[in-house]
């Protein structure tokens, strides 16, 4: 059975990744990357890395959605895109978004790390501002480490063994608004651009809606 490669905005894009955030201007990054699967995790330098598929991004490369369909153990999958930015106005910067990377995420832009992250279910981002280019394509490469042996770091019900045993099973493909879950043991959720400025004003600002809200 043939399954649909959903890679235009619409289908992908539907939504706002922190709506209580919203912003008019930002571009979705999910879509086609380029992808490569690293499963003794040996490349450590972007340059080093044999990227020999795509992959659609948010859905995970354990999915049928994402084109790679591979359910097998490794340790670590690599993902890059081009992108072109808006043109800054004085004074804004562009930060780089990802509702979440399973389970250690690093971070190039233009060959220039901006970022490293651990925590497969939280979101995080990065100023990618100073690592763009003045002109022309911008880069993005993303590494997610994940080993699958590692039974120590949360885990949702992804079993780490061939047959499924007690609770514990393979994959079931489950997504939820533009997030691979339950499934992937690699998992690249959804990432976007914001190029919105952020000045000292704008944070207390934003404190003092978290603390009227009750969430400071």
């Amino acid at each position: 059975m043939e399954v649909p490669r959903l890679t235009e905005p619409e289908n992908n894009c539907n939504a706002y990744p922190r709506p209580q955030l919203r912003r008019d201007n930002w571009t979705c990054l999910n879509g086609i990357w380029d992808f490569a699967l690293d499963p003794e995790a040996k490349w450590t330098n972007p340059l080093a890395v044999e990227w020999d598929r795509t992959i659609v991004v948010p859905f995970s490369p354990e999915t049928l959605a994402s084109g790679v369909d591979n359910c097998g153990f490794f340790r670590a999958a690599w993902y890059r895109r081009e992108f072109a930015p808006p043109d800054l106005k004085p004074g804004q910067r562009m930060f780089l978004h990802f509702g979440a990377v399973d389970y250690c995420a690093t971070v190039w832009v233009n060959a220039t790390q901006v970022c490293a992250h651990q925590g497969g279910y939280t979101p995080f981002r990065a100023d990618i501002t100073d690592a763009l280019r003045p002109d022309g394509p911008q880069q993005v490469i993303v590494k997610a480490d994940d080993d699958p042996a590692d039974l120590a770091k949360p885990r949702g019900k992804q079993d780490w063994k061939r047959e499924p045993h007690s609770i514990w099973y393979p994959d079931d493909g489950d997504l939820a608004t533009g997030v691979a879950r339950d499934c992937p043991r690699i998992i690249h959720r959804r990432a976007a651009m914001d190029i919105e400025p952020e000045t000292l004003g704008d944070r207390a600002r934003s404190a003092d809606r978290r603390k009227a809200s009750g969430r400071a």
